[in-house]
Formats: structure tokens, sequence, C-alpha cells
């Protein structure tokens, strides 16, 4: 989870993928600690977390994770690494390399992700006890996954709001600049779906005025600060 922590903490965007086959034992660990994981966050909307269920088909998702683009991936999956059933590994990109490490190309999904979106993908593996067809989920692993999505959720919760230079698209019409409509980043532009507060808060390091906007964005809520020097997109916690 230390390792864990410091890679979210430099990354403003962060996809998790649950990966595996839930009708065969312990291959569905991935998935069940990534649906645990999504419950535990809640159903409110965030523009900088985005947890989806690959199942057996990840590759399947990597339009979605395009048009996200993350800084970070985590995928959650089994992987056989030969050591104890329920053992826990962060891998790098060198150590799925391995063919039978997993069922699910990964080797393939890694490197399609890191070419396409130019971001840092990482596997959280969690060794299976059997994967056989119609076998139940082994104890272990089912506690792992649950205690792993319970530790990935307090370890989001924990990292500071997100603060990102951007461009903000106003209203051109009566009321000029007082009404956001869209944010620019680097690559892309999310649209402002309705602003939820407005507020003129004192900077107290530069002595001047600056505007908040609360507002909620295609991918979620978010604050728009616009100052004399710029405008900043905060994104709140991963967790809250």
């Amino acid at each position: 989870m230390i390792g864990l922590k410091a890679e979210f903490a430099s990354a403003a965007r962060v996809a998790v993928i649950g990966v595996g086959n839930t009708g065969r034992g312990d291959d569905g660990a991935g998935v069940l600690a990534a649906a645990a994981l999504k419950k535990k966050l809640g159903q409110k909307g965030r523009s900088c977390l985005k947890v989806l269920l690959g199942h057996e088909t990840p590759e399947s998702l990597t339009g979605e994770i395009r048009r996200f683009q993350p800084d970070l991936v985590l995928i959650l999956d089994a992987a056989v690494s030969k050591r104890k059933p329920g053992s826990v590994s962060l891998l790098e990109k060198k150590d799925i390399a391995v063919d039978d490490i997993s069922t699910h190309r990964m080797p393939l999904l890694v490197d399609y992700l890191e070419k396409s979106v130019g971001c840092r993908v990482i596997v959280l593996g969690i060794e299976p006890r059997s994967c056989r067809e119609g076998a139940p989920l082994s104890a272990a692993v089912k506690k792992v996954a649950e205690m792993l999505s319970s530790q990935l959720a307090a370890v989001l919760a924990e990292l500071p709001a997100r603060r990102i230079p951007c461009r903000v698209v106003f209203y051109a019409g009566y009321k000029g600049q007082e009404t956001p409509r869209a944010v620019r980043l680097k690559d892309r532009e999310l649209r402002v779906l309705e602003i939820l507060d407005r507020k003129r808060v004192q900077d107290a390091r530069r002595k001047t005025e600056v505007e908040v906007f609360t507002c909620r964005l295609e991918e979620g809520r978010a604050q728009i600060t616009v100052t004399s020097s710029g405008c900043f997109l905060s994104t709140p916690p991963f967790g809250k």
C-alpha cells in the first residue's frame, strides 16, 4: 500500500480495472475487489477517478479509458506467481511479460494502454488457489479481495485534492465571464453541466480576490478557481 499511495499521489487521474472470470473460482478475484471498491466509494461522480469492471475482456474498455485519459491505470487481477493463495503482488510491465502469469492477455493490454493513452500501468496481482471452471471462490482469496478493496478505498480517501491548470470557456452573452460553460485541459474539454455554488474568496498570499465555482462536470464534481494569473480545476480527493 505504501508503493500504491506514492503512485496515486503522483497521478492527477486514475483508472482502476477489475479483470477476471467470476465463474472460474479465484480467477474472478480482481473483478470482485474492483466491484467492492466501487461500492465503498459510492455512486458520486469523480472527475479524477474511474473504477471499471473488465471481466474477461478488459480490452473492450480501451475506448472508454482513452477518453478518460488517466495518468495511471491500476489493474486488479489473479496472477500466478507460485506464492501462497491470497498473496498480493505489485507487478510492473517486466513482471508480467511471462505468458502464464495471467490468463487475460495482460502484457498486450498493458503495452496497448501505455502506447495509446501514454499512461503508467501497474498490476495488483492476487495469487489464486484454483481457477477451475465452476470452482467456488476460495475463502483466502475472498478475504483478501475484500481487504484489498477496503485498503484501496482508505488510501484514496487520504489523498489531497488535485489542482490542475486549465482554461475556462465562459458564457459569451450578456453576463460576459460570469458563467463558466466548459473547462479545457491539455487534450480535452469538459462541459459544465451545472453550477452548484459560486463565491468570492480572499487570496491571502496575493492579497486579491478570486472566484470559486463549484460545478458538476461531465465526469463528476469539481471546483473552478479563477484568479488574475490563471484558472485552476480542483478535483476532490479520490475517496470523497
